[in-house]
């Protein structure tokens, strides 16, 4: 079977010759030239540098001194500690937490000048 660059099984090229009056153009399938073969490696190849040799295993690190925290962060770790305990013994909040006012009131500083701002959406409010 014969295709393009291909003839009988042998590589081939393909090359366009002009035309001229005589002869129109066209192109010749011509022998492929032979792919040069590598070059083989010298016989006496240099041999690689020799590996120094290994050196000293280098000294320990010294060991880490322990964390010291400060008492705030000790203080938070208690409390989260006594938290978890608590829960975990199946306590309710009212033990954990106490008997405390959660309402929206009791957050409001009565030492702070600020009143609250109320504002007034009547439709009056916004007729010129």
């Amino acid at each position: 079977m014969s295709g393009w660059g291909q003839s009988k099984g042998h590589a081939v090229t393909r090359h366009y010759v002009p035309g001229n009056s005589n002869n129109p153009a066209h192109f010749v399938f011509k022998p492929a030239e032979p792919t040069p073969l590598p070059k083989p490696a010298p016989k006496s190849a240099p041999k690689p540098a020799p590996r120094p040799a290994p050196k000293s295993a280098p000294a320990p690190a010294p060991k880490p001194k322990p964390v010291v925290h400060s008492p705030e962060i000790k203080q938070a770790k208690e409390r989260v500690n006594k938290y978890q305990t608590d829960v975990k013994e199946g306590k309710p909040s009212e033990e954990i937490y106490g008997n405390k006012d959660y309402s929206k009131d009791s957050y409001i500083n009565p030492y702070t000048s600020k009143q609250p701002q109320i504002f007034d959406f009547s439709q009056s409010a916004f007729s010129n």
